[in-house]
């Protein structure tokens, strides 16, 4: 069952945050992510315990691979959003989307890290230098690690005639979840039959990715 909802709206995030006009145009993009608290339903048998909660994040980051520092700002505020509705609830978390990121970018790092490190060739890109005297530290303490990368992440989830490489995430607290398996991804020929993405088999141009955890 639905518990909480919680738009993030990156633009009105923008607009609270930023004072300098021209990194506040870089940043309105109109990108929009969601949280949901959600609650388990159904009988618990003669077993009387609390019903389990999960908290549950979508978002769509901004796809210019030219506007690295805006990617990483909108992942930072999603996080900072998280750590807001979820301060002093200790519920299990699921960050999924489309973060339009690669694994080397500056994006997984944080993610992945809680901050991205300071040789990154990011740190070092003039918008970005311009971005963190409002982002203050760029770091999170939410202990998350990729569902795919307990085994490996997938060397492509988006596939078309311009561009092959992996964008799409799953994340979840490791210290409340389980991975119990993932989606296995086709292997490229499959993908060729059809020359690329969208196909028959494939109605977008992104694949879908899936894992089934167990509460710990």
């Amino acid at each position: 069952a639905l518990r909480e909802k919680h738009t993030v709206e990156y633009n009105s995030l923008a607009e609270m945050h930023i004072g300098d006009p021209s990194i506040l145009r870089r940043l309105m993009k109109g990108n929009i992510g969601l949280i949901v608290i959600l609650e388990e339903l159904g009988s618990h048998g003669h077993h009387q315990r609390r019903s389990r909660q999960i908290c549950v994040a979508n978002t769509h980051i901004y796809w210019d691979p030219g506007y690295r520092d805006v990617k990483l700002w909108q992942t930072f505020m999603l996080l900072h959003q998280l750590n807001t509705h979820l301060q002093h609830r200790n519920l299990p978390l699921i960050i999924t989307g489309d973060f339009n990121s690669e694994v080397d970018s500056a994006v997984y790092d944080f993610l992945a890290n809680h901050s991205v490190k300071a040789d990154h060739p990011i740190m070092k890109d003039p918008n970005t230098l311009k971005l963190m005297q409002y982002m203050q530290h760029i770091e999170h303490h939410i202990p998350i690690k990729s569902a795919y990368s307990t085994f490996e992440e997938p060397k492509f989830t988006n596939y078309t005639g311009h561009y092959t490489g992996t964008l799409d995430y799953i994340w979840y607290t490791h210290h409340l979840l389980k991975t119990l398996g993932v989606l296995e991804m086709p292997d490229e020929p499959q993908l060729k039959a059809y020359t690329a993405l969208p196909s028959p088999q494939h109605p977008s141009d992104h694949l879908p990715l899936l894992s089934e955890f167990a509460f710990l």
